[in-house]
């Protein structure tokens, strides 16, 4: 559920926001740099949510076999 929301919020509002402003053609820096902000805390949240499920887990060189 997190993962799904983290995707969702990082992704698809600030694209959302973007298109809208777009349409609406009134796009201010502000409006971008809020939507961008948006989109890099969604993504943080996403790999953070990937790394708590465990689907993706870290692995040093010095675990690897040659």
């Amino acid at each position: 559920m997190f993962l799904y929301g983290a995707l969702i919020s990082g992704l698809l509002f600030p694209l959302g926001i973007i298109g809208f402003q777009i349409i609406v053609s009134d796009i201010t820096p502000v409006l971008i740099y809020f939507a961008l902000a948006v989109e890099l805390t969604g993504i943080y949240f996403a790999k953070y949510g990937f790394i708590r499920a465990g689907a993706y887990t870290p692995v040093s060189k010095s675990q690897l076999r040659p």
